[in-house]
This record gives structure tokens, C-alpha cells and sequence, in this order.
């Protein structure tokens, strides 16, 4: 994991990948295409990151039918999390107005056009999810917005209502992915947030990835006792980066922004 920093027109490249895929994709609906069109307007850009958000966690994607229909599914039980049940019904209303189906524990679009961008973008099967480039590098609002629901899908808090508004309180993600493990840890840390991870299996020997974030200073310091010394003959290495010399490194799943050794 590094960190990365992108120019503003870099940035806004990143955001319009999205409307220029839909543009040049081939498809009949040309509703469709206006409908996302209002992708350029702040308000939907909130909107959409929300979305990705839910997709991330709870998302999946499928072909089905003779017909080959292409199906982005969100799954949420509405006798389980009534509340998030109706935020998700709300914001695919105000993206897709009611062009969506949905019964007491999912929903569905039906959108070729949007299935291959989530499936490149976003991943598909819960291995291979990740976290979007256009969400990574963009504003820190609208990773806010993104993490707040990518939480409320996997993810549960330790003393506050809130997720991400109170400093004392730790939120933990679950996911069974080795890079949306990383992009999750890499979106904390250049939020202003320390994290951690750790891995877990259960009875059943599936294993997953814990990854807690603390608002509050919790940096991890490697203390004598946790160092070990060897006998080495050869080249020592001290790795830089190009533009602010600081590296994101850590062992055991505690991380830290560190310095150059010299």
C-alpha cells in the first residue's frame, strides 16, 4: 500500500471515467445514457458515491434469463435493518427513478451499461471486491460519503451512533477480500484516521480480514521487545517515494506513515 496524491485535473478525469464509459458503450437506451448524464451536477455525484458505497458491501453482480439480462443486485433484509432498507430504496430512487425491482431482501437494475463498469471498477464476488479509483483519490467528501455506507453494509461501531463523528468511538469492517482490505486501510489512513487489521476464521475454516479504525491517536510503535536481529551479509535497501518522501508501512496488521532512514 502507498500513498498517492493526484492533481485536481487528474482527479476530475477520474470522476468523468464514469460518464464517458456510458457514453461510448453501446446501448439502445438512450434514457439511460441522459439519466446518468446528470453525473456532472454535485448532487449526484454525492448520490453515486453512496451508492458504491452499498454496491461494495452488499452488491452483486449476474446474467441471467434466456434473454441475458444483466443484474446489479443489493441485498439488505428489510426485517433485519428496516432503516437501511429504506435509505437504499430512497437512493436508487433518486439515481434510477423507479426503474428497479425489489422484494423484502433485495434490490435489482437491470443495466448492462452499469454492470460491466461495476464489474471493472468495483469487482465481482466478494474476493474480488475493491474500492473504486475515482472513490481513493478523490475529495475527502466523498470518501465520507462512500465509507458511511460501505460501513453500514459490513461494518458496525463501538460507542457512537455515528460512524465517523465522534473521535473516542472504533468502527470495524469485515471483508473477505485481500484488496479491499488494503484500499479500505489506504482511504482511513489518508483520511486523517489510524487502522489496523486482523485476520479471523471461523468454525467452518473461512477466514476474513477485521479492519478497525480509530479516529483518535493510535499509532503503532515497534518497541524493542517486538525486534528481532539476524546475521546478514549483503545490500541494505532504503525505499523513498518521488514527491513527499514518507511511505505507508507496517507489520501484522499495524500500519504507520513513517520517514526515510536517512
Amino acid at each position: 500500500i502507498y500513498m498517492k496524491e493526484l492533481p485536481l485535473d487528474e482527479i476530475k478525469k477520474l470522476e468523468d471515467k464514469f460518464e464517458i464509459f456510458l457514453k461510448i458503450h453501446k446501448t439502445d437506451n438512450i434514457r439511460e445514457l441522459n439519466r446518468y448524464g446528470i453525473l456532472k451536477s454535485k448532487i449526484y455525484k454525492k448520490i453515486f458515491y453512496k451508492f458504491l458505497g452499498w454496491f461494495v458491501s452488499e452488491g452483486s453482480l449476474d446474467i441471467t434469463g434466456k434473454n441475458k439480462t444483466h443484474r446489479i443486485c443489493i441485498s439488505q433484509n428489510k426485517d433485519v435493518n428496516m432503516l437501511n432498507f429504506l435509505e437504499i430504496e430512497q437512493l436508487l430512487k433518486d439515481i434510477f427513478d423507479h426503474k428497479f425491482k425489489m422484494n423484502d431482501n433485495r434490490f435489482c437494475i437491470c443495466s448492462e451499461v452499469l454492470y460491466y463498469w461495476l464489474e471493472d471498477n468495483c469487482g465481482k464476488g466478494s474476493k474480488n471486491k475493491k474500492i473504486p479509483e475515482i472513490v481513493k483519490f478523490s475529495s475527502y467528501e466523498n470518501k465520507l460519503n462512500f465509507l458511511e455506507t460501505l460501513y453500514k453494509g459490513d461494518g458496525d461501531k463501538r460507542r457512537s451512533e455515528h460512524l465517523f463523528d465522534d473521535i473516542s468511538s472504533t468502527c470495524r469492517y469485515t471483508t473477505n477480500s485481500i484488496t479491499l482490505r488494503d484500499d479500505v486501510i489506504f482511504m482511513l489512513i489518508s483520511m486523517g484516521y489510524s487502522a489496523r487489521y486482523k485476520q479471523e476464521c471461523d468454525k467452518h475454516g473461512r477466514c476474513y480480514f477485521r479492519i478497525f479504525n480509530y479516529k483518535r491517536k493510535n499509532n503503532s510503535w515497534i518497541k524493542q521487545y517486538m525486534a528481532n536481529t539476524y546475521e546478514y551479509n549483503g545490500k541494505v535497501y532504503c525505499v523513498t517515494t518521488e514527491k513527499n518522501k514518507t511511505l505507508f508501512a507496517g507489520s501484522n496488521g499495524a500500519f504507520n506513515i513513517i520517514g526515510n532512514c536517512y
